[in-house]
């Protein structure tokens, strides 16, 4: 049975409906949500299925929602599965959900937790008039230059949400925010405003820290049981020690989502399945192109599972078996490190060509339904290095990623070697 991971989407993905079709279906989804009515003394239930969208998105209300609808997918998912995910990881308020599921909150604290986390953050917002935006297809670098200068000791805006390579989401004043939407704007780059709101993942929440850490010490926090990803660092925790201040740094630190979907990959995970709200995240996912194979439990659930039980096949020329190689792995680690080079030409001759060349052949391999050649994973090698050197990462860098590369591939048939990269 293949390793997987489970995704769990942060706020913005609420919508009215949502658990409804897993209330009518599952007692234990029942229970979750009638046993949420009476902790937040006030019918969550029928907001989530027959309210009003706009009363719905108010933070203190969608944060609790958007909790309630990730575990009772997760709790009919794990019914069916049985087998536990690798890892778990949760965008923004979706990290409290996969603690939740971990096992290391239990339920009836996480709906108390993130009503009141939902509560500072709108209190927070609403004193600030703060907004977010998510800006799509720029060069990261160029994004945090414009950030950098727009800001000052009256104005703030950063990044907030580094979600996909393409896909980049600011956080600030909105005054700030509709400035460096402008400046992108007149570089014919397109930014958009969320429908949240909040600055949030950013120094606009600074003033509700304080009282967010008391309201977290007043829980205690079991072992963790699966590993969950801190959005912080985009590494698991360690153990339940690290969860009332990792949770306290997320409002104020960026969401390093795409850094997650880098260390799934680096960690065997091939495939992912959003439990929802919609299917933000493995949207997100599927653009990042880490051939990390992704399903959406809404509407996905059966085709999903079936995918992930179904035995391993025996045909040693079927591409299946071979998904992890020396190509896959380059065309991976290309797209994950970072670019300090900000010469378009220069990016476009050694970052995009060579890129494109990777994919083809791994095209090629695919449609042939076979494993790379020697000859192919020694090219692949090669225009990685290229791209190393146009992107001006640092040698010992390049050196750990190739030493990962050839470790964790099927490098053992042709005994690659980083002596034989040129």
């Amino acid at each position: 049975m293949r390793d997987y991971a489970i995704l769990l989407p942060g706020q913005g993905s609420q919508y009215i409906g949502m658990g409804k079709e897993l209330y009518d279906g599952y007692g234990i989804v029942r229970k979750i949500y009638d046993d949420a009515n009476e902790i937040l003394n006030f019918n969550i239930r029928d907001l989530c299925f027959n309210g009003n969208i706009e009363e719905l998105s108010n933070t203190e209300n969608a944060q609790p929602a958007i909790l309630l609808a990730g575990v009772a997918a997760f709790k009919v998912f794990m019914e069916e599965m049985k087998k536990k995910p690798k890892f778990i990881c949760g965008h923004s308020i979706g990290e409290i959900t996969a603690l939740t599921c971990s096992g290391a909150i239990k339920l009836e604290n996480a709906i108390k937790i993130v009503k009141k986390r939902g509560e500072l953050m709108g209190m927070a917002s609403y004193n600030k008039k703060g907004i977010m935006a998510a800006i799509i297809g720029s060069n990261l670098e160029k994004i945090q230059a414009i950030c950098k200068t727009t800001t000052d000791e009256n104005d703030y805006v950063g990044i907030a949400n580094f979600n996909s390579y393409d896909q980049i989401v600011i956080s600030g004043y909105e005054k700030s925010v509709k400035s460096v939407i402008s400046k992108l704007n007149e570089m014919n780059e397109d930014g958009i405003i969320l429908n949240v709101k909040g600055a949030f993942h950013s120094p606009l929440m600074e003033p509700v820290v304080e009282e967010f850490k008391e309201e977290l010490e007043k829980y205690e926090f079991n072992d963790i049981d699966i590993n969950v990803i801190s959005n912080v660092d985009a590494l698991p925790y360690i153990d339940k020690n690290e969860i009332k201040q990792k949770l306290v740094n997320q409002i104020v630190n960026p969401v390093k989502w795409i850094q997650t979907m880098e260390y799934l990959k680096r960690n065997g995970v091939d495939c992912a399945v959003d439990l929802g709200p919609k299917s933000i995240v493995k949207n997100l996912l599927k653009k990042s192109e880490l051939n990390i194979k992704s399903y959406a439990f809404e509407g996905g659930k059966d085709e999903a599972i079936e995918y992930l039980t179904r035995g391993e096949k025996k045909n040693h020329n079927s591409v299946n078996d071979y998904m992890n190689t020396i190509v896959t792995k380059c065309i991976a680690i290309a797209v994950c490190t970072q670019n300090k080079n900000l010469n378009d030409a220069e990016y476009e001759d050694g970052v995009v060509k060579p890129y494109r060349k990777m994919k083809e052949m791994q095209g090629n391999i695919e449609k042939e339904n076979r494993k790379p050649s020697k000859e192919e994973c020694l090219e692949s090698m090669n225009l990685l290095k290229n791209i190393f050197e146009t992107k001006k990462t640092p040698i010992e860098e390049q050196t750990d990623r190739f030493s990962e590369i050839l470790q964790v591939t099927s490098n053992k048939d042709f005994n690659v070697s980083i002596n034989e990269i040129n």
